[in-house]
């Protein structure tokens, strides 16, 4: 890596991805996953017309979507 006379450390692109980035991207999936399972989970207690499916966890909900 780079160095420099000062007391700033540089950091490679890799390094800078797998820190920051990676982290960032991952929140970002997870935040947009549980935002469809909502979604979804809504949809499927309408057309059920039953409201039960609302306090499942993600998987019970999943099978629930599948039935």
């Amino acid at each position: 890596a780079p160095q420099s006379n000062n007391s700033t450390t540089f950091v490679s692109k890799t390094q800078h991805y797998l820190k920051v980035k990676k982290p960032l991207l991952e929140r970002q999936r997870r935040a947009r996953m549980n935002k469809c399972l909502d979604t979804l989970k809504t949809l499927v207690a309408e057309f059920q017309g039953d409201d039960a499916i609302l306090r499942m966890d993600k998987a019970e909900m999943l099978e629930a979507a599948l039935v």
